[in-house]
């Protein structure tokens, strides 16, 4: 190939690059930006790019951004971004903070987020309770809790630290009565009489769900 072709694909190439750029990042972001601005709901140009960059869904901060504002609910695509990194669903929130509004009820963002559910790990991720079976086996056992924040407990309901103390010390007990093969072959009876107990009583949480592992010392 002639040396004296060789800028003319030096700028092909780049000129190609711009154009997929343009199709996968830019065009999307521009279109974005202006719907937004449409909707009475602006996002600064920069702000949609590094919310790409860190990659957060763009069209739902965007669209649930812009459906609060419609409805006179002010909030910034950062609390969104926040939120949508945490594994929060957005929609939902902006969905009950709407409800919320034309129902007459006081409810702010944060407190619309805290109630979605989310994972409580007994104990801390990477620990294990200990505990002994009936027939005197040592276990170590491990939970993950899906669970919600209720409104209505939020003030004066038992911290999280406390359900989690909670949950470690039932485990201890349910394992405590079972023998070790009973308790390796059906941990889902395990999980059940734990849920069952009561544990939420008096604290800030709902239980939703209970996930365990189970395994000798």
């Amino acid at each position: 190939m002639p040396v004296d072709h060789l800028p003319e694909l030096v700028l092909v190439a780049i000129a190609g690059g711009v154009l997929v750029f343009w199709a996968l990042v830019g065009q999307p972001i521009l279109t974005l930006y202006l719907q937004a601005r449409l909707h009475g709901a602006p996002v600064h140009l920069l702000d949609l790019i590094a919310m790409r960059l860190r990659g957060v869904d763009l069209r739902a901060v965007v669209f649930t951004r812009t459906r609060a504002i419609e409805n006179g609910i002010e909030l910034s695509t950062s609390e969104l971004e926040v939120h949508a990194l945490a594994g929060g669903r957005i929609t939902n929130v902006v969905t009950a903070l709407i409800a919320a509004k034309k129902g007459g009820l006081d409810l702010n963002f944060s407190t619309a987020c805290a109630l979605e559910p989310r994972i409580i790990d007994v104990p801390a991720q990477g620990q294990s309770v200990r505990a002994q079976s009936a027939d005197g086996v040592p276990i170590r056992t491990a939970a993950r809790l899906r669970v919600r924040t209720s409104i209505q407990r939020v003030v004066g309901g038992a911290p999280e630290d406390e359900l989690v103390r909670r949950v470690a010390e039932a485990f201890k007990d349910a394992i405590a009565q079972a023998d070790v093969e009973a308790i390796l072959a059906d941990t889902t009876a395990i999980s059940d009489q734990v849920r069952e107990s009561g544990l939420a009583d008096g604290t800030a949480f709902d239980i939703l769900d209970i996930k365990v592992v189970v395994r000798r010392a």
